[in-house]
């Protein structure tokens, strides 16, 4: 299980300045990437500091929380070279001197490992950064390191627990050890609000960058299927996979997806036949006015909202209502939901073995399939799988052809377009409103995009988000407006007071 190393940093933590790191605390808490980036052309703040502020509260509070599975080695040394270049006004992009961790499955071609959470993969490094990752970078932004996950993106163990992973151990809700961390992109999203960096990027295949930002009091977007590359991200499933930011606010995922998102058909991967090209999407940072809004209140999906639910509902449509907002409830039919969900898993396991054996042969990992892994785990079950690993084994084992699977994605998505299509046309709405990811094995088989952002939290201290939804793809910069304008309006982000 992994010991961060902090032996690269020891003689910068050694002579930390001790006043700066406690300002930094403070700046911390409000400030967007637009705020430090204006910090870093006045000459108040450097990218040096920030990434050594970041890695000082990781030493302190991560033990606890195993959120980082592993640090960039070399990340005060990428500091120091872009302080230098902001020093001779030779600044590389939007996100210059930003620091940014990934999920541990986004392969970097650096020092860090891309191991999924696995031990089967503890000593795989890519041979390149996969492209959002050269996006990243050449926009100026510092990779801190990779973040705890849950071990396959949620598809080894129908037993295991959310942000549980070998190679990382548990994940933990900074608000209390008790509380869910939900999906599996739960190590972004608990550094994301423990402020161990600027932002994060995460993967979704459903819901699992909207479950955990939600389940921790964060903002994040899946964006249209697409629109964000998959390459040498380990895979789920081809037609449902996609990466996505988290952070602190809808202003910096609007700034992440502009620097992430497809930039040309020829950059695009085989997984993103639909790439939306790029656009900046900080058009979406400017006022959206609520009053007029029509909002398509989601219920039913077979996730009915439990009197908690219900509850924070209640509030957060309150405070929409006197915003000038009019919203109605829309019920799915359940017979739908049922028909989708059992076409999306179908899909989702015939698709898994082939796009991991082909991530494993392209990026010269130590196995070379499925079968492996699952070999490598049975070995030595107690510490490798200690809740099994009855997903892979339906993974691998999934008997569906090519030409099967090309069709139940068009149904899928089909189906999952048409309810989302109707739910909206039937009464006009601008955009569906749900709470957490009830609403994800819809709005994830459409491929359309989700915003959720931190609507407080419930009696047991549990934070939750509303999460809206686009009503058709390539709706990112309309879902990211309206959520900015919701955010503005609630003004309900909450930082853990962490121990």
């Amino acid at each position: 299980m992994r010991e961060l190393d902090f032996t690269p940093f020891s003689v910068a933590i050694q002579a930390a300045d001790t006043i700066l790191m406690a300002s930094l605390e403070e700046l911390t808490l409000q400030t967007t990437i637009t705020d430090l980036r204006e910090q870093f052309k006045q000459g108040l703040l450097s990218s040096f500091s920030l990434t050594l502020f970041y890695l000082l509260r990781i030493q302190k509070y991560d033990t606890r929380l195993r959120s980082i599975i592993e640090l960039n080695p070399d990340a005060l040394t990428e500091a120091t070279r872009l302080d230098e270049l902001s020093r001779r006004d030779m600044e590389e992009g939007l996100l210059h001197g930003i620091p940014v961790l990934l999920k541990d499955n986004i392969a970097t071609g650096d020092r860090l490992h891309n191991t999924a959470g696995s031990l089967a993969l503890r000593h795989h490094r890519a041979p390149d950064d996969a492209l959002l990752v050269k996006q990243l970078r050449s926009a100026g932004a510092l990779i801190l390191g990779k973040t705890n996950m849950s071990e396959w993106a949620f598809a080894m163990s129908s037993n295991a627990p959310s942000g549980y992973s070998a190679r990382g151990g548990q994940v933990v809700n900074p608000f209390a050890r008790e509380l869910e961390v939900a999906g599996s992109s739960t190590g972004s999203a608990v550094a994301v609000a423990a402020r161990f960096a600027v932002a994060a990027i995460g993967t979704e295949t459903a819901g699992s960058i909207i479950a955990p930002a939600s389940f921790n009091g964060v903002a994040g977007m899946r964006p249209t299927t697409g629109l964000v590359s998959n390459d040498r991200i380990i895979p789920v499933c081809s037609s449902l996979d996609s990466a996505g930011p988290i952070a602190r606010s809808v202003h910096d995922l609007t700034m992440l997806l502009t620097v992430i998102a497809t930039q040309s058909e020829q950059s695009a991967d085989s997984n993103t036949s639909h790439a939306q090209l790029a656009r900046s999407f900080t058009v979406s940072l400017k006022d959206k006015p609520l009053a007029g809004l029509r909002i398509a209140v989601i219920r039913g999906c077979l996730l009915n909202y439990s009197d908690t639910d219900e509850t924070l509902l209640g509030g957060l449509l309150k405070t929409l209502d006197s915003a000038g907002c009019r919203m109605i409830d829309v019920s799915i039919p359940d017979d739908k939901s049922a028909e989708l969900l059992a076409d999306r898993s179908d899909m989702l396991f015939s698709d898994m073995r082939n796009g991991i054996n082909a991530y494993l042969k392209h990026n010269h990992a130590p196995v070379s399939t499925l079968n492996d892994i699952i070999a490598f785990n049975k070995a030595d079950p107690k510490q490798r799988i200690p809740y099994g690993q009855d997903l892979l084994i339906r993974a691998q084992g999934c008997p569906m052809t090519s030409d099967e699977y090309a069709t139940l994605t068009a149904s899928t998505q089909t189906c999952a377009l048409g309810i989302i299509r109707n739910a909206a046309d039937t009464v006009d709405a601008d955009i569906l409103l749900s709470l957490d990811n009830h609403f994800s094995y819809v709005y994830s088989a459409a491929g359309v995009p989700a915003v959720t952002i931190p609507v407080g939290r419930d009696q047991s201290g549990q934070p939750h988000g509303a999460t809206l939804v686009g009503v058709d793809r390539k709706t990112d910069n309309e879902v990211l407006a309206i959520a900015r304008a919701v955010e503005k309006k609630l003004m309900l982000f909450e930082s853990p007071q962490l121990e």
